[in-house]
């Protein structure tokens, strides 16, 4: 069930009777009209770090009404698309290293600078700080604006001042947006054309959301006319008709290194909807809930050469049916397996004789949020030491245990058998985990608590800390 309406909360006075069963299209006709619409296209895909690019399909999902098939893009109440600009993570310079480069002719001088950000923010704002920053490849001006209590920031150019991103801030108390999407989107072209940067753009694959606070027109970056996922320029227009948000993403790569995909583009399609995430679902909308078909968990998918989907950050989306094992057969416990497979816990392309690493133990139990420190810091553990390292069966038994909100058994005096392993003494600080693990029957035979553990044995204790 999906929110697009204003009236999120409210939903808990909804009866069954205001769900609507019947759907006037079928799966088969949806899945056409996907085909047909917004199929998933060869594009460039730029790595997280920014050092390589791929060629993969992709595709931004619309959900398409059930009763007439006309698409709908669930935008979450209209809110922007917002995308960090690469000169966002420019470095400030040090006093030396300004007085060097301010006397570099090819840079324009800040009192032009200033200029530039008058012109572009207007409306009364007056400038607080203006710095010169680098990210190594280019210059550029930080400019911070403040009108009343109303703050701005702008980034140009320190080159030619064109604008690389600008976000000013109101405190509007009512939005009422009433501005024509055709209006909103030359005052965003005339915007562009004057303070921004056409390259690579193409104008004819512009995407336009409008919402009560104001309208998005995002502007594609192609290359060797592909799509650059994830880059372009948003430009937001506000329903004052004032240009208040502008962000261009631009990586600096080289394409022709991009590794290839010999998928053809009805295959990759397969391969999205053999995935059953494109079905039937409800999305409140401000009359009530209707039968949309959609993305059913929220992702757009990628798929690579490898042809596993994926979604834009790389991880595999462990959907139950994409799950498997080739020595699934070889199993000591079969059924638990598929039991937890089932329930969407496993991974894709493994074999259970592999050996996982902490990070791949921490995706199994915490799903699609991953590894992260937080997550980490719960359990004891040091993230950046043992990210890579094959994770250790005292270690597994211990997360589990504090995972089960067991922990505070651990604290107990006087309370456990001391025959209850071999060399129990030997667990030190892990005593007491293991301990309480076997009394809820965790583990149930013996114990090696610094063997490093295969996929199919960790299966197995989470599967056991489940029952």
């Amino acid at each position: 069930m999906g929110i697009n309406s204003d009236f999120g909360p409210a939903t808990s006075f909804l009866s069954d009777k205001d769900f609507k069963d019947k759907a006037k299209l079928s799966q088969e006709e949806a899945e056409k009209i996907f085909r047909e619409k917004f199929p998933l296209r060869l594009s460039y895909k730029i790595s997280n770090d920014g050092k390589s690019v791929a060629k993969v399909y992709h595709s931004e999902i619309f959900d398409i009404d059930a009763e007439d098939g006309k698409l709908v893009k669930n935008n979450n109440l209209g809110l922007m698309p917002y995308e960090m600009d690469k000169a966002a993570k420019a470095e400030g310079l040090t006093d030396v290293e300004i007085k060097k480069i301010e006397g570099l002719k090819d840079l324009k001088e800040k009192s032009q600078a200033k200029k530039r950000a008058y012109e572009i923010a207007g409306d009364g704002y007056q400038i607080t700080s203006i710095s010169l920053d680098s990210d190594k490849e280019n210059f550029y001006y930080n400019i911070s604006l403040e009108k009343d209590k109303n703050y701005g920031r702008l980034t140009l150019n320190a080159k030619n001042l064109n604008l690389i991103s600008l976000d000013l801030w109101t405190d509007k108390k009512v939005y009422n947006n009433k501005l024509k999407e055709a209006d909103a989107k030359k005052l965003a072209l005339d915007f562009l054309k004057k303070y921004g940067d056409k390259t690579e753009l193409n104008l004819d694959k512009i995407s336009i959301e409008s919402s009560k606070m104001g309208t998005s027109i995002y502007i594609p970056r192609y290359v060797n006319k592909l799509p650059v996922l994830k880059e372009g320029v948003n430009i937001f227009v506000d329903q004052d008709k004032k240009i208040s948000s502008y962000e261009r993403t631009s990586t600096k790569i080289d394409f022709s290194k991009a590794s290839d995909n010999s998928l053809t583009q009805e295959e990759a399609n397969k391969i999205f909807l053999s995935s059953k995430n494109f079905g039937l679902k409800y999305v409140i909308t401000d009359k009530g809930p209707k039968l949309f078909y959609g993305k059913i968990r929220d992702f757009d998918p990628v798929i690579g050469q490898d042809k596993i989907l994926r979604d834009y950050n790389g991880e595999i989306i462990n959907f139950k049916e994409q799950i498997s094992y080739p020595d699934l057969n070889k199993a000591r416990d079969k059924e638990a397996i598929l039991y937890l497979k089932d329930m969407g816990i496993g991974f894709i392309g493994r074999k259970l004789s592999d050996k996982i690493n902490y990070q791949d133990f921490v995706k199994l139990l915490n799903g699609p949020n991953g590894m992260n420190s937080s997550y980490m810091d719960n359990f004891g553990l040091d993230l950046e030491k043992l990210k890579d390292k094959n994770i250790l069966e005292k270690d597994v038994v211990k997360i589990l245990v504090t995972k089960n909100n067991l922990e505070r058994f651990t604290k107990a005096k006087g309370i456990f058998k001391e025959d209850i392993f071999k060399n129990q003494k030997s667990l030190g600080d892990y005593e007491s985990y293991y301990i309480i693990a076997k009394g809820f029957a965790y583990i149930n035979g013996d114990i090696d608590p610094n063997k490093e553990m295969t996929l199919e044995e960790v299966l197995y204790l989470i599967y056991n800390s489940m029952k």
